[in-house]
Parts: structure tokens; C-alpha cells; sequence
């Protein structure tokens, strides 16, 4: 085997394992992507509360006055809500009413309310 053939072969496993390296440190594992879902009507508000304090964001899912099926991203404080969006207080239902939560709203600068 000549020294070019040899150097190729090395830059190639080094390209290789440094792809590899790259790849595994740029896609955490899948369970710190995954975020839960859950029916907000399923739960009293105390157990919602309970699992925002848990997992810190989640997302609940509630059926509209028109029967369609809404879902949103809420947190456990505003300090999860990343650059360009800002927390808002809502209201989602819930098993014993109206529970209160934290969501986040992308901000555009002006009033959005």
C-alpha cells in the first residue's frame, strides 16, 4: 500500500469518527426531546398543576366549543418560554373547571393581546 493510499484510508476514518462524534453530540438522546402529552379534561386542576411542577413543560390537549380538538405548549413558569415568545396566563379546562396555566405566546413587538 503506497503512503497516499495510507493517508487517504486514515483521513477517511478520521472524517468518519468525526461525523460520528458530531452526530451523537448534536442529537441528545430522544427522552430529552420528548415532551408529555395529555388531556386537560381528563384531570382536576391540582393534578395539572402537579405534573407542570413535575415535568415543567407539557402539552395538554382540550376539545373547543365547536367539538375541534386544540392543543398547546404550557410551562410551570415563564422563564421556559424562549427568545421571541413571552408567558401568558390561561385558562384550559379541566375535570373540576377552569384551571390556570402558563403558556407561551410568540411576542411581535407590539401588543398582541
Amino acid at each position: 500500500m503506497s503512503a497516499i493510499s495510507k493517508r487517504l484510508r486514515l483521513q477517511r476514518l478520521l472524517c468518519s469518527r468525526a461525523g460520528y462524534l458530531a452526530a451523537v453530540l448534536a442529537f441528545p438522546a430522544g427522552d430529552a426531546l420528548a415532551i408529555s402529552r395529555y388531556n386537560s379534561g381528563s384531570m382536576t386542576c391540582s393534578a395539572i398543576q402537579d405534573t407542570l411542577d413535575k415535568e415543567r413543560a407539557v402539552i395538554f390537549r382540550y376539545p373547543s366549543r365547536s367539538g375541534a380538538q386544540l392543543y398547546d405548549r404550557y410551562v410551570s413558569n415563564g422563564s421556559l418560554c424562549g427568545t421571541g415568545t413571552e408567558a401568558r396566563q390561561s385558562v384550559i379546562p379541566s375535570r373540576d373547571g377552569g384551571c390556570a396555566v402558563i403558556s407561551c405566546l410568540q411576542s411581535w413587538g407590539g401588543n398582541n393581546r
